[in-house]
């Protein structure tokens, strides 16, 4: 960065800045690609430019990276989960790896809250004090790493990013971080008294994923007795047999019984 602002003062360099490619331009990336022979012309490049828009929400470095696994065979156009390339890969580390011990663990905490996390939520999870907190995420702003939103939310800046930083996150730091993610939006369900059936589900998925079954199940069973009270049908029935398999016991009073009850 610092070379190409002295270049440009210099008057010796003009900076391209590549916008997000649409779905229209990743086509005609394809199609130029495919008459030169450097992808093969059976793919289908309408159904190819939707997923390649997906996985790389346009940008032109990741995009180009993916054709170039598709074009040597590496990687399967109808695989359900693309891995990312080594070139993302290694562009992600390189920006994350200049981070300090504070921002590396409030990214770690957001990215076992989602794509989309709030202030109170990241801060709590990470158990780091407020101000630390702040200052790490002005960090990561500031690096473009993540990006805010209205009010005190917060966005990974890609999808591919939130999902290298969750798998390089310990096993055993993610089970203590979604149990701190839980307890977090627990508090603010409480608080707000705002305990809705997406609310109750998404406390089940993290205590789950936390190790912590017994309130995983108890979570579960609330999403599906608040599903089933507006008549979400499909919600319902998903969220009392995850209860079930987690070994519900009780929550109010919906025991087991009651609960194959309201399957029935």
């Amino acid at each position: 960065r610092q070379m190409a602002a002295e270049a440009v003062r210099r008057h010796g360099a003009t900076l391209l800045a590549l916008p997000p490619f649409d779905a229209a331009a990743i086509a005609a990336l394809i199609d130029s690609r495919q008459r030169a022979g450097a992808l093969p012309l059976e793919l289908n490049q309408e159904q190819l430019a939707g997923r390649l828009l997906a996985e790389t929400e346009g940008l032109p470095l990741f995009v180009t990276e993916y054709l170039d696994l598709l074009a040597t065979g590496a990687l399967d156009p109808d695989a359900p989960d693309w891995p990312a390339p080594q070139g993302v890969r290694h562009f992600l580390h390189t920006r994350l790896a200049a981070l300090s011990e504070t921002a590396q663990q409030i990214v770690s905490a957001a990215a076992v809250i989602g794509r989309s996390f709030d202030l109170e939520t990241v801060i709590a999870a990470s158990g780091r004090s407020e101000e630390e907190g702040v200052g790490a995420l002005e960090e990561l702003l500031a690096r473009r790493l993540i990006l805010e939103q209205n009010g005190n939310g917060f966005d990974f800046a890609h999808a591919q990013l939130r999902s290298l930083v969750y798998a390089e996150t310990s096993q055993v730091r993610r089970r203590l971080l979604h149990r701190r993610v839980a307890d977090a939006l627990a508090v603010n369900a409480r608080r707000s008294g705002a305990e809705s059936a997406s609310t109750a589900a998404a406390l089940a998925n993290h205590y789950q994923l936390g190790g912590a079954t017994d309130k995983a199940a108890h979570w579960a069973a609330v999403a599906g007795e608040q599903a089933r009270q507006v008549y979400a049908n499909r919600e319902a029935i998903a969220h009392f047999n995850l209860a079930l398999a987690l070994g519900a016991v009780a929550f109010g009073d919906a025991i087991p019984y009651v609960i194959h009850v309201h399957l029935g």
